[in-house]
C-alpha cells in the first residue's frame, strides 16, 4: 500500500493449521487507530476470497455452532482471531504492574522491547464476533496509551 508498510502472509501449520496475518507499519498521515483498521479490512478481505476458493472446492473452515471456529489452540476457540499491537508506553512499562493493567483491559503483553515498547494481543476471542474483538482490542490499547500519558 501507499504510505504505509502492509504486508499479507499465510503461515501453513505453524501453531495453526493456517494463520492469516497482515503486518501494517506507519501511516503517512493516517491516524495509529486507522491504520489498525486498514489493517483488519485486509485481513477480513483475504480470508473472503480464501473462503470462496475453499467452498468452490465444496470445502471450508472448521466451525462450530457452539464454538466457533476450531483451532489446533484450544484458547483461540471462537473467532479464532488474535489482535496485536505494538505499543510505546514508556511510563506505564516501569511499573510492575504493567501486566495486570493489560489483564483488567482483556489483554495480554506477548513480547517486549527497549524503550517502553510492547506487544500485546486479546486474551479470549470466544463469545464475541471478529469485528467487536477488534474494536475491544482497539479501546483497551487507547486507554492505555491515554493513561501513559498522565
Amino acid at each position: 500500500d501507499q504510505g504505509t508498510g502492509s504486508m499479507l502472509c499465510a503461515w501453513i501449520n505453524e501453531d495453526e493449521h493456517l494463520s492469516l496475518i497482515v503486518r501494517q507499519t506507519g501511516g503517512g498521515g493516517i491516524s495509529t487507530s486507522g491504520v489498525a483498521r486498514h489493517a483488519f479490512e485486509q485481513l477480513c478481505i483475504a480470508e473472503h476470497h480464501l473462503q470462496a476458493a475453499l467452498q468452490q472446492q465444496g470445502r471450508g473452515f472448521a466451525r462450530s455452532q457452539r464454538w466457533g471456529f476450531i483451532t489446533a489452540l484450544p484458547e483461540r476457540l471462537g473467532t479464532g482471531l488474535s489482535v496485536s499491537v505494538r505499543l510505546k508506553l514508556p511510563r506505564l512499562t516501569a511499573v510492575p504492574e504493567i501486566g495486570s493493567l493489560c489483564a483488567a483491559e482483556g489483554l495480554q503483553i506477548t513480547a517486549r522491547a527497549h524503550g517502553g515498547v510492547i506487544e500485546v494481543s486479546n486474551r479470549v476471542s470466544l463469545g464475541v464476533s471478529e469485528v467487536e474483538l477488534f474494536n475491544l482490542t482497539m479501546a483497551a490499547c487507547a486507554r492505555l496509551v491515554a493513561a501513559d500519558q498522565v
